[in-house]
């Protein structure tokens, strides 16, 4: 049982629902941005978990791509002309963002 519990199988189902869940994950409204941060990180550890690890290239471009809330737009346009940006930065600029407008 629990071969079958850690095999491909499960892990292959864990990962292609993480994936989706990360691909309608979206942040359109500032009330929910630190909802937004929580459920990317925690999709992002459950594809870790299962060996299904992203480049980090490509997690940062799926974590700002999916943030549709207009009011991030300045913060989103200079996070994507750094390319030093690591995703811990952009996640991190982002909860900055949203303290800001929040206040």
């Amino acid at each position: 049982m629990k071969d079958w519990y850690e095999g491909k199988v499960v892990s292959g189902n864990i990962a292609k629902t993480a994936r989706a869940k990360l691909d309608l994950l979206e942040l359109v409204s500032k009330d929910k941005a630190n909802m937004y941060i929580d459920t990317f990180l925690e999709l992002k550890k459950q594809l870790e978990d299962v060996g299904e690890n992203e480049c980090p290239n490509t997690l940062i471009k799926h974590f700002l791509d999916q943030i549709k809330d207009p009011l991030y737009e300045i913060r989103l346009t200079n996070m994507c002309m750094n390319g030093t940006k690591t995703l811990d930065d952009c996640i991190e600029d982002i909860h900055q963002q949203n303290i800001v407008l929040m206040h």
